[in-house]
């Protein structure tokens, strides 16, 4: 029978020698998720950028441009469609140029980009990005 510092000692080199072996298995699945997760989500928003690191950093830039891009292009259509709608000329409501004609419906859109802008620039992104990920934003 062994003596108790032998079973000891060899209790102890099992748990130095394998645990950290087992420990860090887990850790590499974990890493390795991770790193699926991150490419997921940077290709997700197309982030720009040469690491995963980079990548992570751009999310919220690309989110933003996106909300930006949403939000200039819904103004459009709004625009657009209460100008055909109630058949009157808003052109004036939204800043452009005295005597400016639309020429057809087509190109009401691209007549109410300029509003678009602006309304662009009244809405903080950042608000809305925080409030579409339930306080998770930037």
């Amino acid at each position: 029978m062994s003596s108790p510092p032998v079973v000891l000692i060899r209790l102890l080199l099992f748990i130095f020698l394998l645990v950290p072996f087992v420990c860090w298995a887990e850790l590499e699945v974990e890493l390795l998720g991770i790193q699926e997760a991150t490419d997921a989500a940077a290709g997700y928003v197309h982030a720009r950028g040469g690491s995963r690191e980079e990548h992570l950093l751009d999310i919220p830039n690309r989110v933003r441009d996106a909300v930006e891009f949403g939000v200039h292009r819904g103004a459009a259509v709004a625009l657009t469609v209460a100008h055909v709608r109630s058949g009157h000329v808003l052109h004036h409501l939204v800043g452009l140029p005295e005597g400016q004609e639309l020429a057809n419906h087509d190109g009401s859109r691209e007549d109410f980009e300029e509003a678009a802008d602006a309304v662009v620039d009244l809405v903080p992104a950042e608000g809305i990005v925080e409030e579409a990920t339930g306080g998770l934003g930037p």
